[in-house]
């Protein structure tokens, strides 16, 4: 990995910007920056020689976030050049573009940004990947449009494929995650009416859903678990103890005194 000169890296992001009218030399240029910054020394194998998973450069923190910022800047307001780019990001094949390109859609205010999501849930490389693809992609057009977004996520809800759902939890939990987003009545519906999964990336999607929920209306979400303590299944009662650690103290009493009660 090489060290981190900031100047150096500013002049190195910076050059980019002659790339910006060319999607794939930009695509290029951007991996070929990840590869000099790559973390070369967390996977080793037998030999002793570096490996590195294949689809991520493992970067320092301040690199990726230093081109987030940097091409979300340069590209604000031109929403051709958004979308080519963006393509080939996700297409590159790795973590580092893939989160990229979720900062491109980010950008979008439309409602078709939420069909672009859905087509590229299947190939987010990661949990990571899919996480930013719901919610830092889907951003820009979950504040402009809170109700279109909330129909998305209801239809994803409603899928049968597991990817799909996850996806829209993850939007969920997004959206509960900002101060400025009100309609949690909606989301307690949504996930009432959702199958509770037992296992796999759902299920770990619906307890950070349901934590991010506690965090916002601990009285509400205590609540949604008494109720589904009640339903006498073993999933709920994992979920509730899942979920309960982040409620208040006095919630927290509640629940743990119902699991040991029923």
């Amino acid at each position: 990995m090489t060290a981190i000169d900031p100047q150096r890296l500013a002049r190195e992001i910076d050059a980019l910007g002659d790339e910006l009218e060319d999607a794939k030399a930009l695509r290029s240029r951007v991996v070929a920056l990840l590869d000099i910054y790559a973390d070369r020394t967390r996977h080793t194998g037998a030999s002793g020689d570096p490996e590195r998973t294949p689809w991520t450069f493992d970067v320092p923190a301040p690199v990726l976030r230093t081109l987030r910022q940097f091409l979300t800047e340069q590209l604000q307001g031109r929403p051709q050049l958004v979308w080519s780019i963006a393509e080939e990001f996700w297409h590159a094949g790795y973590r580092e573009t893939q989160i990229l390109a979720a900062d491109l859609a980010s950008l979008s205010e439309d409602e078709g940004v939420g069909d672009w999501a859905e087509a590229r849930a299947h190939e987010s490389l990661d949990s990571v990947t899919l996480i930013t693809l719901a919610g830092t992609g889907l951003e820009g057009w979950r504040r402009a449009d809170p109700q279109g977004f909330l129909g998305k996520v209801l239809l994803w809800l409603k899928e049968g494929n597991a990817r799909i759902k996850t996806l829209g939890v993850h939007a969920l939990t997004a959206a509960v995650q900002e101060a400025s987003f009100e309609d949690l009545p909606t989301v307690y519906r949504m996930i009432h009416s959702l199958e509770q999964p037992k296992r796999g990336e759902l299920k770990r999607a619906v307890v950070l859903l349901l934590r991010a929920l506690a965090r916002r209306s601990p009285a509400e979400t205590t609540h949604f678990l008494l109720d589904r303590i009640q339903r006498g299944g073993e999933e709920d009662r994992r979920l509730a103890q899942q979920v309960e650690e982040v409620l208040p103290v006095a919630q927290r009493a509640t629940i743990q005194d119902t699991l040991s009660g029923s």
